[in-house]
């Protein structure tokens, strides 16, 4: 969600414009009318991956080969 708000206002509400920030939100700062620059959250460290958290989410039939059939030019 982007926010636009005048470089003068911003100054007197920066602690509480920052804190606000969510990701995906921008506060577009202003001067007369004109954008002279943005500030944004900083993004969310990546998640560990572990092994196994995928588990029963995908299920893979053995048994059934028919589906080659349609790609077997290509093998």
């Amino acid at each position: 969600m982007s926010q636009m708000i005048d470089l003068k206002n911003a100054r007197e509400h920066l602690e509480e414009l920052v804190l606000s920030l969510k990701p995906g939100d921008e506060i577009i700062l202003t001067q007369d009318g004109t954008t002279v620059g943005r500030i944004l959250p900083t993004p969310a460290p990546p998640r560990e991956r572990k092994a196994g958290l995928g588990k029963g989410l995908l299920t893979i039939i053995r048994d059934d080969d028919s589906h080659l059939e349609d790609f077997a030019e290509y093998m």
